[in-house]
């Protein structure tokens, strides 16, 4: 560390890639997996991958679409499915699409309000040319995921953004499932900023594209969003974050992230594991609860 460097913030890249996972897909099939969830591969700004920058293209610091196919192609014979994650709310600051820093030969929506791209966000005060603030040209006049000004949130109501992730001949949805993948787990679906009918278009698009793909929701809600998720016409099941926390309160030597939930983060006893896991099987008897995806996000 040094007071006069920037921190990694994101890009502390560990080495791992998708020819490393290619090659102990036969380890994994010896421990009984037949399934493999995989953050976002695609190409971003950071090592966590939730702001592409490109969604067509394998992040350089994974590999390549050779890679991709290879491990595509090897999974296949040994029965292992692969699930990618589907970042459709909001994307990179620095992306062709918004092209913030002028990097980029495109007009993003962030350099002229005449951009192709400039109505798939949402802008607001431009005094200050048409991607600042009001605090000058650093500051951002847009709306980012949270607050955070580098990931900008689309404006999932717009039919070009439609088009291009969902309902297009070659959108995001369906490029991926064609190129071996055996589904979507969808970041952040249970945000209200998702219009009514969005879900179902998604769930056309992939079904139509691969009937057998598996369409899972991030949804952290324990309420009627979640469920309303799971009732046969959006997404196949959700990321169950309760049974997560109850493995890990089970598990755990001390404190953990408790994601939100304020009955989280904290060591509990065996009597507590087992009341929790009634209490999921009475609230969603016919979700699939039970899913290792949880463990490992």
């Amino acid at each position: 560390w040094s007071p006069t460097k920037e921190g990694p913030r994101g890009r502390d890249y560990m080495g791992g890639d998708l020819k490393g996972v290619d090659q102990y897909l036969d380890y994994l099939k010896s421990l009984g997996v037949n399934t493999i969830y995989f953050n976002p591969i695609f190409d971003a700004g950071s090592n966590h991958g939730y702001d592409t920058q490109d969604y067509t293209k394998i992040d350089p610091y994974f590999g390549t679409q050779k890679d991709w196919e290879n491990l595509n192609k090897h999974a296949d014979q040994l029965g292992i499915k692969i699930i990618l994650d589907g970042v459709f709310n909001h994307l990179s600051s620095d992306s062709p699409i918004f092209d913030r820093y002028g990097h980029y030969p495109a007009v993003g929506a962030c350099e002229s309000v005449s951009s192709p791209y400039r109505s798939w966000f949402s802008f607001r005060d431009e005094a200050n040319g048409p991607c600042a603030g009001p605090n000058g040209p650093h500051s951002a006049n847009y709306d980012g995921w949270f607050g955070f000004d580098s990931i900008p949130v689309l404006k999932k109501d717009n039919p070009a953004v439609q088009q291009y992730f969902l309902t297009g001949a070659n959108s995001i949805t369906k490029t991926w499932l064609k190129a071996g993948a055996e589904g979507w787990r969808m970041d952040v679906s249970g945000d209200a900023s998702f219009p009514n009918g969005y879900w179902e278009q998604f769930r056309s698009a992939a079904k139509g594209q691969r009937a057998d793909a598996l369409l899972v929701s991030e949804t952290w809600q324990k309420d009627s969003t979640l469920l309303r998720m799971l009732r046969g016409d959006r997404l196949d099941t959700t990321m169950n974050y309760r049974l997560r926390d109850a493995v890990i309160g089970l598990l755990a030597p001390g404190g953990f992230d408790s994601k939100g939930f304020a009955d989280s983060g904290y060591q509990i006893e065996p009597s507590q594991f087992v009341a929790r896991l009634a209490a999921i099987r009475e609230d969603y008897p016919d979700a699939a609860y039970f899913s290792l995806m949880n463990l490992l996000d």
